[in-house]
This record gives structure tokens, sequence and C-alpha cells, in this order.
């Protein structure tokens, strides 16, 4: 991820497997966009979903902050399908 964020990818998706779920990504891209966000996560009623969209800002750690903090990331709920994964294996 850093070497695409150092050849100036603005976003990165982060897609971690372990749920399907059927996200407008969109959305995600405007709410993350709109909010100024540097790291948005996408969670649904019980957990996050494994899906972030990364600034490349956050990615190389250029963020400017109070006293050496970690930007906090954005929540992003998500109401829509998802389906929990037993194995990532078909």
């Amino acid at each position: 991820m850093v070497d695409w964020a150092k050849e100036g990818i603005d976003q990165i998706l982060v897609i971690v497997m372990g749920s399907y779920a059927e996200v407008d990504l969109t959305d995600l891209v405007q709410f993350h966009h709109d909010g100024g966000h540097t790291i948005t996560r996408v969670f649904d009623p019980e957990d996050p979903l494994g899906i972030s969209l990364l600034d490349r800002r956050a990615v190389l750690r250029e963020l400017p902050s109070a006293m050496g903090e970690k930007p906090r990331p954005s929540r992003y709920d998500f109401m829509g399908y998802v389906t929990r994964l037993s194995s990532t294996i078909a």
C-alpha cells in the first residue's frame, strides 16, 4: 500500500475477507470525501466488516496531529445485506 501511496494513488480500498457485504462503494467514497475523513471503516450492527477506505496521507503517515496522536477512523454504518463467511476457501 505504501508504494501505491508514494506513486500518487489518492485513496486505497482495503477488503479483508471474512464477510460478504453488498456495500455501495460509490456511497462509501462520497461519505469519506464529504466528511474529509482520512480513514473510514465499514460496520454493520454486529461488527466491523473488514472494509476500510484510506487516504494516501494516512498510509504515508503525513497527517498533522496534536501531540503525536493517531487519526481516529470514521465509522460508515452499513445496514444492507451481509453474510459472515465461515471460510474464505471455496
